[in-house]
């Protein structure tokens, strides 16, 4: 007994419901191919800039061999890769499986950071912008190392480190004080040497000026401020985060930055308006 049609559709419905908020421009896709001994193959592609991480859960299996139940770290730019041949265990009896699939930005098996980096603050140099909330704040901020900078729609904001951009999204006009919009913030990911990610939260709409692919530099403009996704006021969100499951919170990392006057601050704390030099 082969359970293919069903099992598949399903998977797609579950990546999609899970993700549909986090991956709007591009999606990881999954495949499979029945081979003429009667054994399937699954295969996953990869058209992200980096590495994704890849798990299956086989949630139901019946006499069946060769599933697995480790990560996979799929390479980037990866059109197909394959990950397992699923097969019955006794060729005499039936069998039958279904699963779903989760897929990460990054090897979610990772967890550097170079600690002694000090990054840029995220605007043009000679700016300053108040901070609003900071590590662990009580509005959005309780269980992240992340920070949101007051900061009027339309002003340039900057990478705070070099790196490749890995994901974007800039088709958004929604946004407000709820949770519900929380789904439908525009941003930008560049994803660092060590494996770790920034996250630039609440661009305008057509706001981005970079592309998937590209390789940035620190202090390379990067797109425009807005207001969209979950966001009280018109403001930037930013954090840098090891890839895993979960996305960001009690993923994230605290770093140094560099302000005005030579000085490298280990903490910006809200209510801090630190200059860019």
């Amino acid at each position: 007994m082969f359970i293919m049609k069903n099992f598949i559709t399903f998977a797609l419905i579950y990546l999609f419901f899970a993700f549909s908020t986090v991956f709007a421009q591009m999606k990881a896709n999954i495949s499979s191919e029945k081979m003429a001994n009667g054994n399937s193959q699954i295969f996953v592609e990869n058209p992200f800039p980096c590495e994704i991480s890849v798990e299956l859960d086989f949630f139901e299996k019946e006499n069946v061999c060769g599933t697995v139940e480790k990560t996979i770290i799929v390479k980037a730019n990866t059109k197909k890769q394959l990950i397992c041949t699923v097969s019955p265990c006794n060729k005499n009896k039936k069998w039958a499986w279904r699963y779903k699939w989760f897929y990460y930005l990054g090897d979610i098996t990772s967890r550097n950071h170079n600690d002694s980096f000090v990054y840029d603050l995220p605007y043009s140099s000679g700016k300053s912008y108040k901070v609003m909330q900071g590590y662990f704040g009580e509005f959005s901020h309780k269980d992240e190392h992340a920070i949101d900078f007051d900061m009027p729609e339309g002003s340039e904001v900057c990478a705070m480190r070099e790196g490749i951009v890995v994901d974007i999204r800039e088709d958004s006009n929604i946004g407000g004080k709820d949770l519900k919009f929380a789904g439908d913030a525009n941003y930008v990911r560049i994803m660092h040497n060590d494996g770790t990610i920034a996250d630039y939260l609440h661009f305008k709409q057509n706001g981005i000026v970079v592309k998937t692919g590209q390789k940035v530099k620190t202090g390379q403009l990067i797109a425009y401020s807005g207001n969209t996704g979950f966001s009280s006021a018109p403001h930037l969100h930013i954090d840098i985060r090891f890839p895993a499951k979960g996305g960001t919170k009690k993923n994230t990392v605290g770093v140094k930055y560099r302000v005005a006057g030579n000085k490298i601050v280990n903490e910006i704390k809200r209510g801090d308006n630190h200059k860019k030099p």
